[in-house]
């Protein structure tokens, strides 16, 4: 016998001693109340009497069951039953009964003159065992032990769960299971199913071991498998949970946390209510040295006082008491919410269904007897107490997430309205209050269409019933653009997003409302804005249109008086004028151009610019564009080249406005090249909608950054104004080009 043993059973016989000494005064309280159910007695003195001896063979039978006194415990039950019977009117108060009473009496009294008949119960060194690994269990570091042959797996986890103060072992096959056990105790054991062994490798390896006692800790089986075959397996292998990957990290961690908080020496508290001192003591010292913390009550009427203090992983009550019987004070424990959680063990010498119904149906969740071995106990209040820490972990948890989510609405700067299928509201937050002016005690509880401005109130009714009945989504999974009433009467524009969720059977939908007048506001000046620019814009156009022509009439005029000068000049020898002329002439052409162009682009911006589409021979096109742009491209010491088969076809566009683009792109190369080369490339190819021709032009010029590439399609935009000075042009070559290749399906690329 251990020393911790030997004290235990001293203190227990200290115990049981003291409730020896006052066994006499309790016989003397029965024969006291025996003496007012003699035959001459009145009804009530009757009555009184009967309810004394009652409670009183009542204690008696609890606690001399407890101390070993098994034939007292044993008369003390039948005294009680027959007084109860006598009481609620079952059995007639006859002679025959009053002899009963008589007879029990005596042999209540022969009992406590024979002393105890059975040795003190004592909790098995199994059990003591448990408690002392408990104490020794404060302040080890928990140790996580990982079976598991997806190596990035093992790692993740190691650095998440080492943020929780995990230390982590891992081995990747369950065969090196048994040898790692022999060199450490984990505190809980994760271990997939599948290895190469086989697709129950892991539950055979554990369940091996629990069969040899050789893992005792918590384990959790991690795997990819969902099966009903493969979890009822779990399950008979000894797991304490089952996860499924892919791994969700949140919920491992939690996991982990109840069951190394259910295993590590953080004692359970177990509240013992029992009048009976020295019952009370003994429970409390059988359980303290099992490593739960106790707390004893004595006095009931106190009880709600002790668990504003003490709240309990379990509550241990006997039903008889003074004051107030078990059964009343678990329904007054239960009236406190905070307590609903908290089981309620009855302890107690009733095994009458009837007294166990009424237990239930106050409150209580089960029912232990005092004669009961230690052992039993023991194990009975543990398992207890351990579904109970776990409920009240998962109610902590859900309490945390719910005051988190809560947080996150009442803080959010969009309104957030909860409703109900048939549109009752259930929930308003903070930024709701704000946009609609109501409070949530003046609007929970009404229609949600009294948010909204008619038509759409009288209609929103009607919407429900028809989702309800055919489904058909309007706003739901959708958003858009409705208008709001406000509790003052003014409707604002918002933007409604609905979504909708089911909670226990029960259809709900949140609607996230934001507040789109600014928006609103400045879409309406931006819109406006837009149409002065327009006009403006168009404006312009017909201006340029109108100069363009008035500009364009007289300078023909200026063009042809000057070729008829150059050819008077050039008949009558008067050289001496020609270069005049030709400047003239040239300068008047340019102008010519650089007002075409301007024309082009008013009429493009005004939509104005037709095409006339025909059938063109594609070779015949180069031709004539090489013929005309060579002048052009020699005058700067450049040499022109052409790449394209001889039978390239023919292509349906406007003639015109192809030849004009690529006049524009090879003028464009040869005046920013000198001394180099200007190529064109032409290829038919099969595309997506057909054949198509791809009009390439290069050259060796001076270049473009990646900053100039980006706008050199834009109006009136050349790489820098150094170019503009040195070159010449006004930037709107390649915008019309652009514009004239998008109207005819194609493209200008760089």
């Amino acid at each position: 016998m251990t020393k911790s043993s030997s004290d235990l059973k001293k203190q227990m016989a200290a115990i049981r001693d003291s409730f020896v000494s006052k066994l006499a005064d309790r016989l003397a309280e029965l024969r006291a109340a025996a003496g007012g159910v003699k035959a001459d007695s009145p009804t009530q003195t009757i009555a009184d009497s009967l309810q004394t001896i009652n409670a009183i063979s009542h204690k008696l039978a609890g606690s001399s069951a407890t101390f070993g006194f098994a034939a007292l415990s044993d008369n003390a039950r039948r005294l009680e039953v027959l007084c109860a019977a006598l009481i609620n009117g079952s059995q007639s108060f006859t002679p025959e009964r009053r002899k009963d009473i008589t007879l029990l009496m005596e042999k209540i009294a022969e009992a406590i003159e024979a002393g105890p008949d059975t040795p003190l119960p004592m909790m098995s060194m199994l059990g003591e065992g448990k408690g002392q690994e408990r104490q020794k269990a404060k302040g080890k570091r928990k140790s996580i032990l990982i079976v598991e042959d997806d190596k990035d797996l093992v790692e993740r986890m190691r650095l998440y769960l080492g943020e929780y103060g995990y230390e982590i072992e891992a081995i990747d096959d369950p065969g090196k299971l048994a040898p790692t056990l022999e060199k450490s105790s984990p505190t809980l054991v994760i271990v997939d199913i599948m290895f190469p062994g086989g697709e129950d490798a892991g539950i055979r390896a554990i369940e091996q071991l629990r069969n040899k006692n050789l893992l005792t800790c918590p384990v959790v089986f991690l795997t990819v498998r969902d099966d009903f075959e493969a979890r009822l397996s779990a399950v008979r292998a000894g797991a304490d949970a089952y996860l499924v990957k892919p791994v969700n990290f949140a919920e491992l961690k939690e996991f982990l946390s109840w069951l190394t908080e259910l295993e590590d020496a953080r004692n359970y508290r177990i509240l013992i209510i029992d009048d009976e001192e020295e019952s009370a003591e003994y429970h409390a010292l059988l359980l303290g040295k099992s490593g739960l913390e106790t707390r004893k009550v004595t006095d009931p009427t106190t009880v709600l006082d002790v668990l504003d203090d003490f709240v309990p992983d379990l509550i241990l009550m006997d039903i008889n008491m003074p004051e107030c019987n078990g059964f009343e004070l678990a329904a007054l424990i239960r009236q406190r919410s905070d307590l609903l959680h908290v089981p309620i063990t009855f302890l107690t010498t009733e095994t009458g269904l009837v007294s166990q119904k009424h237990a239930l149906h106050s409150g209580g969740d089960d029912f232990l007897t005092k004669s009961g071995h230690p052992d039993f106990l023991i194990a009975s209040v543990v398992a207890r107490a351990k579904r109970a820490r776990l409920l009240s972990k998962l109610i902590s948890n859900l309490d945390a997430s719910e005051k988190r989510t809560r947080g996150i609405i009442d803080n959010i700067i969009e309104a957030i309205i909860t409703i109900d299928e048939f549109g009752t509201i259930l929930d308003f937050n903070p930024a709701a209050e704000e946009t609609f002016g109501y409070t949530p005690v003046e609007i929970i509880g009404r229609n949600i269409s009294c948010l909204m401005p008619e038509p759409e109130q009288s209609r929103h009714d009607d919407y429900l019933k028809n989702y309800r009945d055919t489904g058909e989504k309007k706003v739901i999974g959708i958003g858009r653009r409705v208008n709001g009433l406000r509790k003052n009467g003014s409707t604002f524009p918002m933007f409604l997003a609905v979504s909708e969720f089911m909670v226990d059977g029960r259809r709900l939908f949140t609607g996230v409302v934001s507040d789109i007048s600014e928006f609103v506001k400045a879409e309406n000046a931006l819109r406006e804005a837009k149409v002065i620019a327009e006009r403006a814009n168009q404006a312009k156009s017909d201006f340029l249109a109108n100069m363009s022509h008035e500009l364009r009439t007289p300078l023909n005029g200026i063009l042809g008086f000057s070729e008829i000068l150059l050819e008077e000049a050039a008949e009558q020898g008067l050289d001496v004028f020609a270069d005049d002329l030709k400047k003239i002439h040239f300068s008047g052409t340019h102008l010519l151009s650089l007002i075409n162009d301007t024309l082009d682009l008013s009429k493009i911006e005004a939509g104005r610019m037709d095409l006339f589409l025909e059938t063109f021979n594609v070779g015949d096109l180069i031709e004539n564009i090489v013929g005309t742009t060579e002048p052009l491209v020699k005058k700067n010491n450049n040499e022109i080249e052409v790449f394209c088969s001889e039978n390239l076809g023919e292509i349906h566009a406007d003639s015109t406005r192809t030849r004009q683009i690529l006049l524009n792109l090879i003028s464009n190369a040869a005046k920013f090249t000198k001394d180099g080369r200007v190529c064109l490339s032409v290829k038919r190819q099969t595309g997506a909608g057909g054949d198509e021709f791809i009009f390439d032009v290069r050259d060796t010029g001076i270049g473009l950054s990646d900053d100039q590439i980006a706008h050199i399609f834009q109006a009136f935009t050349q790489a820098d104004s150094s170019t503009t000075r040195k070159y010449g042009g006004t930037g709107l070559g390649l915008s019309i080009s652009q514009s004239f290749a998008h109207m005819m399906g194609g493209g200008n690329h760089r």
